[in-house]
């Protein structure tokens, strides 16, 4: 699914390397002005990642590697080391013919040219002229004529500044999940933007939650993490061969099988787990994959997919089966990123999905000026508000993971507990019934 698309990505394959390139930073600023010129770059890209301290006696070490570019992304804060920077970049102008500099917007950036260097000020980037002289000043300093003002520290740096004033796009109004959706929700799938968001826990509680509220609504839980998948972890339940034995045999699985590896929670909550033994990504494919849905939707009102935090060629066909995807994020530079990836790839696919919803997991009792103002540049990135904001749930939460219950069981009024309780009495009535059945009460 994934290309090497665009400008960047045509002139790092041109400069002769073998597709390796170094990227070097000084400071969390700077890691972030990294990422966003990173995320521009083709895919399948060999990295060499530095800090700016050990740098210098990397590539002096290695005198024989070379690099198709040298990306360099020092700090200009009253930190800032100038004379190191300088020090790198003759360094590194023996190991490429391509080194780029990334500074924000607005810096007044005197560096001593060498060979193949570019200065691009953003994001977004664009090219600069460096003025003689090798002092990096502060950013805070008065913007030189015709630059753009430098925009604040944080996820600013990955999405770019947003227009103000008059200038400044009404915004799209915030998600809503009790808004009746052109057909009953049949299947959700749940998306992490990166490892470690959360993804798994709201699958589960989400499920947990739905059967609770009705028992005579029929669901079906499926973990799509063919490796590292952890939703009978945090139920308790037992590896089962069957499910293994499953997917070795999954093109003639039948209704009969299928119900065979599924492990019940309740009555009414039944959940096809992940292999006991890791299975590569592509161990099935997108006829695999609608298949399982298609058996699970025979014998449940709403099949919850919990998907991995990586793209498999099946992912599509996951997408395109949903009627909802819930997008679970941190407030995190690596789900910013991700996010957006992802985003640009399903766009550049044309690939269909049911109607995206996305909730910022883990957001504090008390949300300052800055929190808000970082939520307000990863929506503006997302190109939508939020739907939600899950509370930190705190130690409860990884200690009910650890016992393998749901928050609905193991902390009831915990705070991240009450708050998947509401979103699902707001999904609740949106969720149908299987074609042909009859309502149920």
């Amino acid at each position: 699914m994934l290309k090497e698309t665009g400008e960047e990505g045509a002139a790092v394959r041109a400069s002769g390397g073998e597709g390796r390139i170094c990227a070097i930073c000084d400071g969390l600023d700077a890691v972030m002005r990294l990422a966003g010129y990173i995320a521009t770059l083709p895919a399948g890209l060999r990295r060499t990642d530095l800090s700016l301290a050990e740098a210098l006696d990397h590539l002096r070490d290695n005198a024989g590697t070379r690099f198709e570019r040298i990306v360099i992304a020092p700090r200009t804060d009253k930190d800032a080391a100038p004379r190191l920077v300088q020090a790198v970049l003759e360094a590194a102008a023996r190991h490429t013919d391509s080194i780029v500099v990334l500074v924000p917007s607005g810096s007044r950036v005197r560096l001593a040219p060498v060979p193949g260097m570019q200065l691009l000020a953003g994001p977004p980037f664009m090219p600069i002229d460096p003025a003689p002289g090798t002092d990096l000043p502060p950013d805070a300093g008065p913007v030189a004529a015709g630059s753009r003002a430098a925009p604040a520290a944080g996820l600013s740096r990955l999405f770019g500044r947003r227009a103000s004033g008059k200038d400044q796009p009404a915004p799209p109004p915030r998600p809503s999940l009790s808004a009746p959706p052109p057909a009953p929700r049949r299947v959700i799938a749940v998306q992490p933007f990166s490892g470690g968001s959360g993804a798994t826990t709201l699958a589960v509680n989400l499920a947990a939650e739905l059967a609770a509220m009705k028992p005579a609504r029929n669901i079906c839980l499926i973990d799509l993490n063919l490796q590292f998948g952890n939703v009978g972890t945090y139920l308790n339940l037992p590896a089962d061969s069957r499910v293994l034995d499953a997917y070795r045999t999954i093109g003639g699985i039948d209704s009969d099988a299928f119900s065979n590896c599924l492990q019940r929670i309740r009555p009414n909550l039944a959940v096809f787990s992940a292999p006991r033994e890791i299975l590569p990504l592509d161990g099935i494919d997108g006829n695999d994959l609608r298949r399982l849905v298609m058996l699970a939707r025979d014998m449940a009102d709403l099949v919850i997919l919990d998907l991995p935090h990586l793209v498999a060629d099946w992912s599509g066909d996951a997408f395109a089966v949903s009627d909802c995807l819930f997008g679970v994020c941190s407030l995190d530079v690596r789900s910013a990123q991700n996010a957006a990836k992802l985003l640009d790839l399903l766009r550049s696919e044309k690939v269909t999905t049911g109607a995206p919803f996305y909730f910022l997991n883990r957001a504090p009792a008390k949300r300052s000026r800055a929190w808000k103002e970082e939520v307000a540049e990863f929506e503006k990135g997302l190109g939508v508000p939020f739907a939600e904001f899950l509370p930190d749930g705190g130690p409860e939460v990884t200690a009910a993971c650890n016992a393998g219950a749901p928050l609905c069981d193991h902390a009831p009024k915990n705070p991240a507990r009450t708050a998947i309780r509401a979103l699902c009495e707001a999904l609740h009535p949106t969720i149908g019934v299987p074609a042909g059945a009859p309502p149920r009460s």
